[in-house]
């Protein structure tokens, strides 16, 4: 019986779920192993539920062991801390090494909450499964008053091929404001309250195109959020948020999207840039090493750092190694797109398709209580199916229904 082939995935979110259900058909013939230093997935586009709408943050976790055990794979807990691609191993924190014969690398990024001065002590995110449910208790708290809520730059490596952004992903901030908004007003403290959002760019939401700005910016208007750009978030201080060019904003709670990075032992091993970042070619693969693969947020490619990148970069990579490995289908082309569901509080919620960002034309926003059941129903299908994703054909279908609705 010949060997079988080890496929190592490190990471267990939206990415390393693709690759690994990807392969699964295959599962007999492979040596699958899932590598996660968490006992569970976390859903990160259910954080704002969490923050806001009263989710208990146990709702967003999915266990992987059993998943993964179920679905014929291998489970192993720990963090990697360093990978020597020459020999093919990885390490881990408890000195285990790891050899492979391919390695999937769906790490995600790092929110970088200590670059920002005075977060720890004032400041508040949603970002992860501990600060999200501190955001809740000081949204519980919350008597009223002057919120600020914007994004922190990251200054990304600049590759001819791929977009560049001031801010890797603004739509928490999105969420985080029609959220608030929310909330005050079901208290009754809109009225004496401020909502101010920044954002380090020109344009707030620079990855989508204009007919989407067109029909979303009387939503923000209609609720009255001041929308400040070209404000780049120098330090939190007590009762304020300081910017670089000296201008502030009072700020009784600010809420900020970190800077975002990437692994230092990916840069040290050679496969990642300057921050921690992994360029791949169309298939995922490393240009170098052609048995590593990067998908989602670790991945250069991945601008906006969205679910929905991840899932499609995570399913080419796995028809990638099926061609590879036994000359199975197609590699599907990469084609990005900005696909994002954002709840704003209640029943209402905007689905937003654009790929004007990567030099295509749809650019639609479809908002309304419609919406809201397209989130509910993406969320539940991934939640209580472990971390598949809907079928690409009702996704297909539901891009259909938006350019419909907003024509």
């Amino acid at each position: 019986m010949p060997v079988k082939k080890r496929i190592v995935i490190v990471g267990g979110g939206f990415a390393g779920h693709a690759v690994f259900y990807g392969l699964r058909p295959y599962a007999e013939k492979l040596d699958l192993v899932l590598v996660e230093e968490r006992v569970a997935s976390v859903m990160k586009p259910e954080l704002p539920e969490v923050a806001f709408a009263g989710y208990p943050v146990e709702r967003v976790f999915i266990p992987l062991r059993s998943s993964v055990e179920h679905h014929g794979g291998r489970f192993v807990r720990g963090r990697v801390v360093s990978i020597a691609p020459a020999e093919n191993r990885l390490f881990l924190q408890d000195g285990a090494a790891l050899p492979y014969d391919y390695l999937i690398l769906g790490l995600g990024a790092i929110k970088d909450y200590d670059a920002i001065p005075g977060f720890r002590e004032y400041g508040h995110s949603l970002c992860d499964e501990k600060e999200a449910p501190r955001l809740a208790a000081a949204v519980r708290k919350f008597p009223g008053g002057r919120v600020v809520i914007g994004a922190a730059p990251t200054r990304l490596p600049s590759y001819a091929d791929i977009p560049n952004l001031d801010v890797p992903c603004e739509g928490p901030v999105g969420e985080a404001m029609f959220m608030v908004d929310y909330e005050l007003r079901r208290r009754r403290l809109r009225e004496t309250s401020a909502i101010d959002v920044f954002t380090p760019g020109t344009l707030f939401f620079a990855d989508v195109g204009p007919r989407v700005h067109e029909k979303f910016a009387p939503l923000v208007e209609e609720r009255g959020i001041r929308v400040h750009s070209n404000k780049e978030i120098q330090a939190l201080e007590a009762g304020k948020v300081r910017f670089a060019d000296g201008s502030e904003l009072a700020a009784d709670l600010a809420i900020v999207i970190p800077p975002y990075k990437g692994q230092a032992f990916l840069r040290e091993a050679g496969l990642g840039d300057e921050l921690g970042f992994v360029y791949t070619d169309l298939e995922m693969r490393h240009p170098l090493h052609r048995n590593i693969y990067a998908v989602g947020d670790v991945n250069a490619r991945a601008i906006p750092k969205l679910g929905h990148l991840a899932v499609m970069q995570g399913k080419i990579a796995a028809a990638s190694l099926l061609r590879e490995l036994f000359g199975a289908g197609e590699v599907p082309p990469y084609r990005p797109e900005v696909f994002c569901i954002m709840d704003r509080g209640g029943h209402e919620a905007s689905v937003i398709l654009s790929d004007v960002l990567y030099g295509g034309s749809r650019d639609v926003v479809y908002s309304g209580p419609f919406a809201k059941v397209f989130e509910w129903s993406f969320d539940s299908f991934y939640y209580f199916t472990y971390g598949h994703v809907p079928p690409e054909f009702l996704q297909r279908g539901l891009e259909k229904l938006l350019e419909t609705f907003s024509s």
